[in-house]
């Protein structure tokens, strides 16, 4: 079974960002009015930020 390397940005994204849907999603559903439409949209932007952010930042630390 192939291991996922999280240092490439890429997978890392992906997995940033479908770790908010799915957060924000059960929040939503569970906790708050029930629109999954909203929950997935707040979630893939609100993880596309963060992993952008940390990905260039980690960069930046890098370098």
């Amino acid at each position: 079974m192939a291991e996922f390397e999280l240092g490439n940005p890429w997978i890392f994204t992906v997995a940033v960002v479908v770790t908010w849907v799915l957060v924000w999603g059960i929040t939503e559903v569970v906790f708050l009015d029930g629109d999954p439409t909203s929950a997935v949209i707040t979630g893939a932007v609100s993880g596309l930020a963060f992993a952008l952010f940390y990905v260039i930042l980690s960069t930046q630390i890098e370098t």
